[in-house]
């Protein structure tokens, strides 16, 4: 019941339909010398990566749905953001494109085979200039490309991004 006062119920309503652990906000606090205070820092870059390969035609709705998510969460909490779309191909919108032509990216399906654009995710991220980000790839991992694909990311984890593969 502790929980449920906790909770940030603006900003929880503003996600759409109550879903516990998943549309629920709640404030972080931090000790300070005169009690607890609300915890702030920056906001992240995200780097939204989206598998629109064949394998993923049939679930492409829900994917793009969870790769738009991410893209609006980290835009409106302030931080950057970037999309990339790949399959065989890329589709690439970069952090000072307009929010639009990234909105396009994640939305139009490919159909070809799953290869990792890691060139596209190495230039996203070295446009950064030191900044870091959350890489968020969205994908079945049947990747034709794996072998290169995990040293890459591994390398980039390394760098001080924090890479998340939604499976």
């Amino acid at each position: 019941e502790d929980d449920i006062e906790e909770l940030d119920l603006e900003a929880t309503f503003e996600e759409g339909p109550l879903i516990p652990e998943v549309t629920t906000s709640k404030p972080v606090y931090r000790p300070g010398p005169l009690g607890y205070s609300l915890r702030l820092g920056p906001t992240p870059a995200v780097l939204v990566v989206l598998d629109s390969s064949k394998s993923m035609l049939t679930s492409f709705n829900d994917a793009a749905v969870a790769a738009f998510a991410a893209l609006l969460g980290a835009k409106r909490a302030g931080g950057k953001t970037a999309a990339i779309n790949f399959s065989t191909n890329y589709l690439l919108a970069l952090w000072n494109e307009p929010d639009e032509r990234k909105e396009l990216v994640l939305s139009l399906p490919q159909g070809g085979y799953t290869i990792l654009p890691l060139t596209a995710i190495n230039v996203a991220l070295k446009e950064l200039k030191g900044e870091k980000a959350f890489v968020v790839i969205i994908t079945d991992c049947g990747w034709q490309n794996i072998s290169e694909a995990l040293p890459f990311l591994s390398q980039v984890s390394s760098r001080g991004h924090a890479v998340v593969v939604f499976h």
